[in-house]
């Protein structure tokens, strides 16, 4: 989603050089550091994408600002709640921000912070991105069949709105194309499949206030290129997206794709 506002609103930004050095030093003298506080250096956009850089997603999304970001996960669906045939899907929360509030703004962009997401709401995003940018009503359904197996109903595409123009979709998909081709884990199922996809990790704290094992995500799309499926997978407590969520991702798209 910051990804989408940057490459819409920041002219350039696919051709700038980020300098990560591991952390976003705010005024008060908190911080936002990399997963594992890690350093990248000289990356471009493409690079923090494929290893998740919070630096430079975090100074992305104050670059944006709050207005501009949240507008933008707005028209993937955020805050609202979206209705299809036979499910209603519960808002995913976009947090309304103050100017001053650089932090909170930063971890926004990272989806952290007051960001709070179904899985569903990520899987739309990422078949909206796969889709060309269209965002198409979701439904539980594709046909209703009688006893003796005839169809008494079959239920139509319909099409929500454009969510990005196609030329950002395209760009999005070649950065999900590079992060599969090029992952820093072994995802050996996504072979063949001509997969994308993004890493997601979700920081939580326990009601005393400690720490809790972060959530692990992972979104994808395949084949990228004439996409089949799009898939959100969400394991509670499972660390890091680029693990377990990846890997099970990973086997869901290839009985798809390749039927097995």
């Amino acid at each position: 989603v910051t990804l989408s506002s940057a490459l819409e609103n920041i002219p350039g930004v696919a051709n700038r050089t980020f300098n990560d050095q591991g952390k976003i030093t705010f005024d008060d003298g908190t911080t936002l550091n990399n997963y594992a506080y890690q350093s990248h250096g000289a990356i471009d956009l493409r690079y923090a994408y494929r290893v998740s850089s919070n630096v430079v997603f975090g100074t992305l999304a104050m670059e944006l600002g709050n207005s501009t970001l949240k507008q933008t996960a707005e028209n993937y669906g955020f805050n609202s709640v979206i209705s299809g045939p036979g499910l209603t899907i519960t808002a995913s929360q976009f947090p309304t921000l103050e100017s001053y509030a650089q932090g909170e703004i930063a971890q926004s962009g990272i989806g952290q912070g007051g960001v709070l997401s179904t899985p569903i709401q990520m899987a739309l995003v990422a078949a909206t991105v796969a889709n060309d940018g269209v965002m198409m009503q979701p439904r539980l359904v594709n046909s209703i069949l009688d006893s003796a197996g005839n169809t008494v109903k079959t239920m139509e595409d319909t099409e929500l709105k454009q969510v990005v123009s196609s030329d950002i979709a395209s760009t999005i998909k070649s950065y999900m194309k590079y992060l599969v081709d090029n992952n820093l884990y072994r995802w050996p199922a996504f072979e063949g499949t001509n997969a994308g996809g993004k890493t997601g990790t979700a920081d939580y704290k326990l009601p005393d206030g400690t720490d809790a094992i972060p959530h692990a995500w992972f979104i994808s799309a395949a084949p990228i290129d004439d996409p089949e499926i799009a898939v959100a997978v969400i394991v509670e407590n499972g660390e890091s997206g680029a693990v377990i969520s990846a890997e099970i991702a990973s086997y869901v798209v290839r009985k798809a794709v390749l039927g097995y």
